[in-house]
């Protein structure tokens, strides 16, 4: 069984790569929007230029040492601090400078030509402070509605699992009863369950084989009737049916 649940996982990424595939491309770049290519360059040309920074650097390196250099853990540790601060000291110092610019705007001038300025100035950093708090109050919600919908999902899950367990626990009593009313009934229904999974894993198989090779399609005609034979999966019912159907054609 396990070469069959390792077929069917395969079967699966088939068939997400099928079915995410653009309808009439050859090729995975066809019809792809010009923004996501642009990105997609954009993307290569940030690696290559890292790269090449790189190999720059490595270039560099040779050429000004003869000798490897060790470098000890706490100076590498200390040059992470150093840079942190300086990240921090950068952001502080253009703060400060935003900060300065605004007091700058409100308190500088007391001439009467700045009054509309100011009151402008004021009507705006009003409206901007109500913004931010709104954006907290957002922030706040949404991540009260995120733990909310972890919490949710991890129930739903738990009452999935415990539904799960409920149905395996009903199967097994029902086939115990079969089982102790009508002998083999049990392992029958078992042999059937396994032959329709095998029917429609190779079913999806076909289905899949053929959706990859459209392009012959249209010049091999059998495959479209196998496409038409093939869509539909079977069930226990319907397999009942044909082996009901088999008897009958050979009793007449």
């Amino acid at each position: 069984m396990d070469a069959i649940e390792q077929l069917q996982r395969s079967l699966n990424i088939l068939q997400s790569n099928v079915c995410k595939f653009p309808i009439g491309a050859v090729t995975p770049d066809d019809y792809k929007p010009i923004e996501e290519k642009i990105q997609d360059l954009r993307v290569s040309l940030k690696c290559l230029s890292s790269r090449l920074q790189m190999l720059q650097v490595k270039l560099n390196l040779h050429k000004s040492l003869n000798q490897a250099l060790e470098t000890d853990a706490g100076d590498v540790h200390q040059l992470n601090e150093k840079l942190s601060d300086s990240f921090i000291n950068d952001n502080v110092s253009k703060f400060c400078i935003y900060s300065k610019s605004v007091q700058d705007s409100f308190f500088a001038s007391t001439d009467d030509d700045d009054a509309e300025t100011k009151n402008h100035m004021k009507a705006i950093m009003k409206q901007l402070f109500i913004t931010n708090d709104k954006m907290l109050a957002l922030q706040n919600d949404i991540k009260e509605l995120s733990d909310k919908e972890i919490e949710l999902k991890y129930e739903c899950a738990q009452s999935i699992n415990e539904f799960r367990v409920f149905l395996k626990d009903q199967e097994e009593i029902r086939n115990k009863r079969l089982e102790a009313l009508n002998p083999g009934v049990t392992a029958h229904e078992e042999r059937l369950k396994e032959l329709v999974f095998k029917i429609n894993l190779i079913k999806r198989l076909i289905m899949n084989f053929i959706s990859a090779a459209s392009a012959d399609i249209k010049v091999l005609p059998e495959l479209e009737a196998m496409i038409k034979k093939h869509r539909d999966l079977v069930s226990i019912d319907t397999l009942k049916e044909m082996i009901q159907n088999r008897s009958n054609y050979r009793e007449d």
